[in-house]
């Protein structure tokens, strides 16, 4: 599975979507794809405003393993 992250505000790489599985992605073209439209579609203000000023330019899709049911393992990247 793949997943939307950003650095947050306490400068860690988290996921940028909620931790369920309707929220990550089967392959890498759908999640590159889902992160295309994220950035054509948000307005950098919203951005600052809903994750903060530092996740500008932070956006990015990271393989993420997941339980059977969908949820990621673990919420937190290197």
């Amino acid at each position: 599975m793949f997943a939307l992250t950003h650095i947050n505000r306490d400068g860690m790489r988290g996921l940028t979507r909620r931790n369920t599985g309707s929220s990550h992605f089967a392959t890498q073209p759908e999640a590159d794809q889902y992160l295309v439209d994220f950035n054509e579609n948000n307005h950098e203000s919203t951005l600052i405003q809903v994750f903060g000023k530092q996740s500008l330019g932070t956006f990015e899709i990271r393989p993420v393993e997941c339980y059977m049911h969908g949820d990621a393992v673990g919420v937190w990247f290197d």
